[in-house]
């Protein structure tokens, strides 16, 4: 295993999440900005291997299975949180992409201000038009 990602990883949490015995899993998987990079922890007991799909980059990165009761830990090159889906290998080689619900946060957060910027552009055309035609009298 990379040196950096096994220093980043919190192997009590992890065992907690590996066990059912944690309470804060937003805490530990999804993407999490660290001093080393993007660290981006996913539990999968179903699956063989994992990668990564990060928006605007061509390779997938592959994941690493850092326990074998299927927790996998990448630590990507940025210093904020990205956009990302990840595939998942299944026993039988069945693919699936799936979006990691602990981003969706993130995406509302992002969808929120884009729909608040747009008003905002909305309103500062009503008020200019407003102030034309009260010049206007």
């Amino acid at each position: 295993m990379n040196k950096n990602l096994y220093g980043l990883m919190n192997w009590p949490e992890i065992e907690g999440i590996v066990y059912a015995e944690c309470d804060k899993p937003k805490e530990l998987l999804g993407a999490h900005v660290t001093s080393k990079g993007l660290l981006i922890q996913i539990m999968r007991p179903d699956a063989v291997a994992v990668k990564l799909h990060i928006d605007g980059r061509k390779t997938a990165v592959n994941m690493e299975k850092v326990d074998e009761s299927g927790f996998f830990a990448a630590l990507v090159s940025s210093k904020k949180k990205l956009s990302y889906t990840y595939s998942v290998e299944k026993v039988n080689g069945e693919v699936t992409e799936y979006t990691d619900p602990y981003t969706l946060q993130m995406l509302r957060n992002r969808k929120i201000t884009k729909h608040f910027l747009q008003e905002k552009r909305k309103m500062q055309h009503i008020y200019s038009a407003l102030m034309k035609e009260l010049s206007m009298a």
